[in-house]
C-alpha cells in the first residue's frame, strides 16, 4: 500500500481531512496520513524518495519549495498545484486573490468542481426560461456538494464545508448576479476546498500524475 503524507498547519485540518478522504476514495491502494509541520520537520530524516508528500497551503515548509516546484496547474486567480520528485504542493497564491474578483473566482470554482464529471441524480427538467435552467443547474451542483461533503469531510467540519463552497456557488450563473464576498478569509477557504478537489480529480496533472512521476 502506497502512503501519501499530507503536511499542513493544525488550522488547515479541515483541508487535510477532505484531501485524505478524496485520495482514499479515488484509490483504495493508497493510504493518506495527515501530519503537522512540526511532525514533518522532526521526521524528515526518515523520509525516502519512495514516500509521497503533499504540502498543503501556506506552510513554512511549503514556502521552501515554492521557488523550485514547477506548477502543473495555475491560473490568474492564484489557484495552483505542482510537484518536484516526491513532493507536491497545493497552494493559493494570495497575492493574486482580490475581493473585487470574487464573482469571477466563484465561476472558476464552479468549473473546477465539475472536473470530476460525476453523474447527477437526474437530468434537470426542461423549464421554460434561462433563469429556471440556472436554478435547476445550481440545485444539481448543491446536491453533488452535499454528497461529497458527507462522504469525505469529518463531521465536525461538515457545517463549515457546506457553508464555504455552497455560499460561493449561490450566486454563480444567476442573471445579473454578482457574488459579493465581505470576508477575504471566507473567499480563500472556498478556493482551498475547490483546489483540493480539483487536484485529486485531475488525472492529467493532479494526484495520479504526481504518484506516477
Amino acid at each position: 500500500m502506497v502512503q501519501v503524507t499530507i503536511v499542513a498547519k493544525k488550522k488547515y485540518e479541515e483541508y487535510q481531512n477532505l484531501l485524505a478522504g478524496l485520495i482514499s476514495e479515488k484509490d483504495k491502494s493508497l493510504k493518506a496520513v495527515s501530519i503537522t509541520e512540526d511532525e514533518y520537520r522532526q521526521n524528515r530524516g526518515k523520509i525516502t524518495s519512495a514516500n509521497k508528500i503533499i504540502l498543503l497551503e501556506n506552510s513554512k515548509t511549503l514556502k521552501n519549495y515554492q521557488n523550485i516546484t514547477p506548477y502543473k496547474f495555475q491560473n490568474e486567480y492564484g489557484f495552483r498545484y505542482g510537484w518536484q520528485g516526491n513532493v507536491a504542493i497545493i497552494d493559493i497564491d494570495e497575492s493574486k486573490v482580490h475581493l473585487e474578483d470574487s464573482s469571477k473566482i466563484a465561476e472558476t470554482i464552479s468549473e473546477m468542481l465539475e472536473v470530476e464529471g460525476e453523474e447527477t441524480d437526474q437530468a434537470p427538467e426542461a423549464t421554460g426560461g434561462l433563469l429556471n435552467r440556472v436554478i435547476d443547474s445550481k440545485r444539481e451542483v448543491n446536491k453533488k456538494l452535499n454528497r461529497q461533503i458527507s462522504k469525505h469531510v469529518n463531521p465536525k467540519f461538515q457545517r463549515l464545508a457546506n457553508f464555504g463552497v455552497k455560499h460561493v456557488l449561490s450566486g454563480v450563473g444567476s442573471v445579473g448576479s454578482v457574488v459579493d464576498f465581505k470576508d477575504y478569509k471566507e473567499l480563500l477557504r472556498s478556493m482551498d476546498i475547490a483546489l483540493v478537489k480539483k487536484f485529486v480529480a485531475d488525472n492529467e496533472n493532479g494526484l495520479n500524475a504526481f504518484l506516477n512521476n
